[in-house]
């Protein structure tokens, strides 16, 4: 028996993605009948129907007797068209002639699993193709509709067979705009051609690597009948990318950028698999999922952290950027000063360096640095000593945002310390404080990315409030002690009914967003 058998019956498609095991179920029949003619040990494979066949299943058996061209019960070494009643009978078989020398030198047909063709791969005399290999490292071209059963002397009855064509192959191959993609162990991946339902050699593209055993199983993704990609796991643990119209070029591989891409541990005869724009490859331990980054100089969008109001913000104000592909990883600052590198992420401002409170993939939080002059500027992010996206932003010397919370109740404490929710109002007559950014300058200058001292105080002028319409007063406005860019404006809640109202600040006569504020 084959010492690893895999799960291999496949349907090709002339697009999208062809190759791979993820979409077959391996199966083993255990009805008497069955065991008696493939005592062998054959692992049936439970594969789709193409359209044009009556439900049917095809399969390889690994090593063993073969004697049924004699009358006998086994199929060992061939492949072989069951039928889908139970038990299954043979209904059609393919056995190279060299079977007793693939037996005695356990170098069977049952390694690797095959796939069927569409009709496009096939000729007038033979429609319905499908393809396979083994541990020789021979590849047949079968017809589907008559296999071709067992021959004497050479397989000259099938559509093609040539040995050494391949090293031996322990995976599926897959197919793509009339070509079939092997990568046998100790070979390179190959690309050969079919023309008038036959194979074309020699290949007519390879790689420049050769994988170790056990070779690869490829995974063909495209856009249509064109952008086609060949995807393989090898061995080292490494993802790679092919051109599938020339395999000698290779389009990416995980360890281009290791610290950022690398695959880790590695599990044979697997196949990556891609769907939604991702390439899904497992491993020993976790499932790695790869996707494009983001265009260098792809757009971003910029906007006030607390208000969500875009393409504005105020000098040493707290700003989000939203995007794709902004960072590999996700990270936090965890002290002052904020740094302007976090997960190997850089933000620019008019090329002044803006330091950073948090990273991810998807969103990036910044501080505008102060010294950013007011005018129209361009935000640049960098992700990995590269480009990944700008945006233009307009900077005011005021743009205030009130921070909110679950629900969108404004960010607000109570004056006994508590957070002011629908179950915790404030009192009137008693202070609370909300919390904004977009203020802009302050008569005790703090440095960019640096928290604000208790002592001196970082002071705002001209800035006022409103609950419910009516004026409240504002004891205190400037930075938020211990916070970077946070600001804190002390408000006197004025007598209100018992509720939730709405609450808005003004800087310099500019508006913020409205959220409520409970009061009872």
């Amino acid at each position: 028996m084959a010492s690893c058998i895999q799960p291999g019956l496949h349907i090709a498609t002339s697009a999208g993605i062809t190759g791979g095991s993820s979409d077959t179920t391996l199966r083993r029949w255990n009805s008497a009948p069955f065991t008696t003619v493939l005592r062998t040990a054959v692992k049936a494979l439970s594969g789709r129907a193409a359209r044009h066949l009556r439900p049917m299943r095809r399969g390889m058996s690994g090593n063993g007797t073969f004697d049924f061209a004699r009358g006998g019960p086994d199929l060992g070494d061939s492949y072989i068209k069951l039928s889908s009643g139970s038990p299954p009978a043979v209904l059609d078989y393919f056995t190279p002639f060299n079977v007793t020398a693939l037996n005695d030198g356990d170098v069977d047909v049952g390694s690797s699993g095959v796939a069927l063709l569409p009709d496009e791969a096939g000729s007038a005399s033979h429609p319905h193709l499908m393809v396979g290999a083994g541990k020789e490292g021979r590849i047949y071209l079968l017809d589907r509709d008559n296999m071709g059963k067992w021959q004497a002397g050479s397989d000259s009855q099938i559509v093609f067979s040539m040995a050494k064509a391949i090293g031996p192959l322990f995976g599926n191959p897959a197919y793509f705009n009339k070509n079939v993609y092997f990568c046998g162990s100790g070979d390179s991946l190959k690309a050969i051609a079919l023309s008038n339902g036959t194979f074309v050699m020699p290949p007519g593209s390879k790689s420049q690597t050769e994988f170790d055993y056990p070779g690869c199983v490829p995974t063909v993704s495209a856009s249509g009948t064109s952008n086609g990609i060949v995807w393989l796991l090898e061995a080292s643990g490494t993802l790679r990318a092919y051109d599938a119209s020339n395999l000698a070029t290779e389009l990416y591989d995980s360890n281009q950028n290791s610290a950022r891409d690398a695959l880790g541990s590695y599990v044979k005869f697997t196949a990556p698999t891609v769907a939604n724009g991702k390439v899904y490859a497992g491993t020993q331990n976790s499932l790695a999922v790869y996707g494009l980054l983001a265009a260098s100089g792809a757009s971003l969008t910029v906007a006030n952290a607390a208000s969500g109001q875009r393409g504005i913000a105020a000098p040493g104000s707290i700003i989000s950027i939203a995007g794709s592909g902004l960072a590999q990883s996700t990270s936090s600052a965890t002290s002052y000063p904020l740094l302007t590198t976090l997960a190997d992420v850089s933000v620019g401002i008019n090329g002044i360096a803006a330091p950073l409170y948090f990273a991810s993939p998807g969103q990036l939080n910044v501080q505008v640095p102060f010294e950013v002059s007011a005018g129209s500027v361009t935000v640049t992010v960098t992700s990995a000593s590269r480009v990944v996206g700008s945006a233009a932003l307009t900077i005011a010397s005021v743009a205030p945002g009130l921070f909110t919370i679950e629900a969108g109740h404004a960010a607000v404490v109570n004056q006994d310390g508590t957070i002011n929710s629908a179950s915790q109002p404030a009192g009137a007559a008693t202070i609370i404080a909300a919390y904004l950014t977009g203020f802009g300058a302050v008569d005790n200058p703090v440095a960019t990315g640096a928290a604000a001292p208790a002592d001196p105080l970082s002071r705002v002028m001209n800035v006022t409030a409103t609950i419910e319409g009516q004026t409240a007063s504002v004891v205190f406005a400037g930075l938020a002690p211990g916070f970077a860019g946070l600001y804190q404006v002390n408000i006197l809640v004025p007598q209100l009914p018992p509720g939730d109202h709405p609450l808005q600040v003004f800087a310099g006569g500019v508006p913020s967003n409205i959220a409520p504020v409970s009061i009872r």
